[in-house]
This record gives C-alpha cells, structure tokens and sequence, in this order.
C-alpha cells in the first residue's frame, strides 16, 4: 500500500446545492428530441452533464420520473445504463465518506500491543483501532456495522476508499462522473497502490 497520503483529494471542490430545477432543465432537454423517441428509448444519457455540479441529480430524477410503460429494449437498456453510472457516482461519493469517517477519527493506533496508549505510539493507518479523544473507537467495527461487513472486509474497504480518495484522484473523478464502475476504481487501486513514490503512482493511474 502506498505510503503518501495526502489530506484531501487534489482538485476536489466543493458540490454546491442544487438552486436550479431540474425538473425544468428536463423540459428544455424534451423539446429537442421527439415524444415518442422519448418514450420508447428513453434518452437518459441527455441529463448526464460533463463535470456536472450538481453532481447527477438532473439524471437521478429522470431515472426515478420515466415513465417505462412505453420502453423499447434499446430504452431499458438505455435506463440499465443511466442507473449504472448514477451508481458509480454513489460509489465516489461512499469511498469518500468512508475516507472522511477514518480521518476525522485521527489518533494514534490500539493496535501496538499494549493496552494504554505510550508515548512515541504512531498514527493510525486505516482502518486501525485508535484513541480518539481519549476514547477506543474502531472505525472497522463501525464501518462494519453500517455496511453490513464483518471486521476484515470492512478493514479493506476502508483502505481500498482511503487510497481511492487520497492517492488516486483522477480515478475517483472518473468514477464520480459515472466513466468508471466501482470495480474498475478499485482494481485500479489494487494494482497501482503498490507503488510507494507517489509520482510514479500519479504517472502510472494516468
């Protein structure tokens, strides 16, 4: 695992709220494709905007509005699609959480050996039990208990979301914006985070 973590993703920015509505931008979008068209093939792909700010909302409220009563093939399969990157960008969005839920626990590691902490006790990695605010937490456990993963996957996830978020920043974008499946980011970690210089890591996850 690559050793250069970086306090925050690089670029990140923050989603402002959502002012616009976008029931209203889906109405623009209907007037240049006909009703039928719509009705048959859905056409979802025209609410996934590039870089979107409002991070998919305008194609997570067309997906859970289409009317499917009229869907041709083409149109459920057009809708399989439109979920899959609407999960994709759920996938960022829970890395990151995962991510932030280790590092604002920051402390240092309860699992040296002893039972108290000691002067000179290193930081916690991911995932590791640690004294926070002079309490024993383990994020594993609690990460565990809300996805419902026992200790040691629930310790690789957390992990495998840390080095996502921190050390790989072009492809947590990519999965943000839905090119990626949460499989492919994670593969791409998998096999890149191997790598300690963090430069050579940038150049290789480009």
């Amino acid at each position: 695992m690559s050793q250069n973590v970086v306090s925050e993703p690089v670029g990140a920015a923050v989603r402002p709220p959502v002012h616009a509505s976008v029931r209203a931008r889906r109405g623009a979008a209907d007037d240049c494709i006909g009703a039928a068209t719509i009705a048959q093939y859905g056409v979802l792909g025209r609410f996934d905007v590039e870089d979107d700010p409002a991070g998919g909302t305008a194609l997570y409220d067309a997906v859970v509005s289409q009317d499917t009563t009229q869907l041709a093939d083409g149109g459920w399969l057009d809708r399989v699609d439109a979920i899959t990157r609407l999960e994709a960008r759920l996938a960022a969005l829970k890395a990151e959480a995962i991510a932030g839920f280790d590092r604002v626990l920051h402390g240092v590691s309860a699992d040296l050996g002893h039972r108290y902490p000691e002067p000179g006790d290193r930081e916690a990695a991911p995932g590791e039990r640690r004294w926070h605010a002079g309490d024993l937490r383990s994020v594993s456990d609690e990460i565990g208990l809300v996805l419902n993963l026992h200790r040691g996957a629930a310790t690789r996830r957390i992990h495998t979301s840390c080095e996502l978020v921190h050390n790989f920043p072009a492809t947590w974008h990519a999965l943000l914006e839905g090119d990626l499946t949460e499989r492919a980011a994670f593969t791409i970690v998998a096999e890149l985070s191997v790598l300690d210089d963090l430069d050579d890591l940038r150049a290789a996850e480009a």
